[in-house]
């Protein structure tokens, strides 16, 4: 998973893989780790709710989809959501 951040927008890049993980597990996680001993963590997860959400505390970002728009998503070739 590749994250992107300009401006006010975020922006993750998911492989194939990575796609079948989300579905099979729910949730996608990485995180960079800074020499200080602090961390940068990212998660992408299937939300329990219709909407997009997106929320950020304790160094974590969390990304919430649409469950039955990830799901589409997972089966189809759309190389997108929104």
């Amino acid at each position: 998973m590749k994250l992107r951040i300009r401006k006010d927008t975020v922006r993750l890049r998911v492989g194939r893989s990575e796609l079948d993980q989300l579905v099979a597990r729910g949730e996608l996680f990485d995180a960079t780790h800074f020499p200080a001993g602090e961390t940068l963590g990212c998660a992408l997860l299937i939300g329990t709710t219709p909407g997009f959400g997106a929320s950020f505390s304790d160094g974590m970002l969390r990304i919430a989809l649409d469950p039955g728009k990830a799901r589409q998503w997972a089966s189809s070739d759309e190389e997108g959501i929104g």
